[in-house]
């Protein structure tokens, strides 16, 4: 995981970006190429057994969480536990790249408060391999909430094809994080019930309708932004597209809102839609 001159080399030989630094997605390319060109694979630096920190404040007890590490031997078995009473949450198989990605289930009898998530299995050398990160347990009794929600550009012409509409929004939650949300816009008053013209940008929860798109962009989920895209069509009228509806849900589950731009106390955005035709 070093930076070096020698490895942005090495990436640019492989067909790769050439950010110097020899992360799995480089060693299984190397890995590959060497194989193919009948080279020795056993000098291969092996990446270091981490895991990935808790990215949230707190996991609710009976909430899912997904466990990342890196540097494990590909194929393997990795185990998640959660200590200090030893609680076996899962396993799985340990992807090509030596990453694994875990996603259990926090016991729903888990005591609040401090706990450690231990991620264990075999190393690329053949040995132990045991990492472990704190978490803290608890029950998420706060609000998420948003503080902006920004589309771009202001206007758009749609006279020679659609348009796409960019939207951001700055939201957060101090408990478990923001899991899923979105923003619903609609022209000259409408609503998704009734048309001329909705649409908008979501993430999570979602599916694969357009709109769901968004991700985070900046930030952590206890605070961040949140950007994506939906498109307007060619054929609507020419019209004014408003801030109808703002959707915000924490990783619990258990605290979600939805209301207008004025419920949560910010201003609402709009796009001029117009066509010369």
């Amino acid at each position: 995981m070093e930076n070096s001159d020698q490895v942005a080399t090495l990436q640019r030989l492989l067909g790769l970006g050439d950010d110097g630094v020899y992360g799995p997605g480089t060693r299984v390319a190397h890995l590959t190429e060497n194989e193919t060109r009948g080279l020795a694979t056993d000098t291969l630096p092996y990446p270091p057994v981490a895991i990935t920190p808790v990215n949230v404040a707190m996991v609710a007890p009976g909430s899912n969480y997904t466990v990342r590490g890196t540097g494990f031997a590909p194929g393997t078995t990795a185990n998640v536990t959660l200590f200090s009473t030893p609680t076996h949450l899962g396993t799985t198989t340990v992807n090509s790249d030596g990453s694994v990605n875990a996603t259990v289930v926090i016991p729903a009898d888990t005591p609040v408060g401090e706990h450690t998530l231990e991620l264990s299995g075999e190393s690329f050398t053949g040995g132990d391999a045991i990492v472990s990160t704190p978490v803290t347990i608890g029950i998420d009794t706060e609000l998420p909430w948003v503080s902006s929600v920004v589309a771009s550009p202001s206007s758009v012409d749609i006279t020679s094809g659609p348009a796409t509409i960019t939207v951001e929004i700055t939201a957060g939650d101090t408990g478990t994080g923001v899991y899923a949300g979105g923003a619903h816009y609609s022209c000259n008053g409408g609503s998704m019930e009734n048309p001329p013209f909705g649409g908008g940008m979501f993430w999570n929860d979602g599916g694969n309708s357009p709109g769901w798109n968004g991700q985070l962009v900046s930030g952590t989920v206890n605070n961040g932004i949140w950007r994506g895209t939906f498109e307007v069509p060619a054929g609507i009228p020419a019209c004014t597209l408003t801030l109808h509806t703002i959707d915000i849900c924490d990783a619990a589950h258990a605290m979600c809102l939805s209301g207008t731009p004025e419920s949560f106390g910010i201003t609402n955005s709009a796009v001029t839609i117009t066509r010369s035709d």
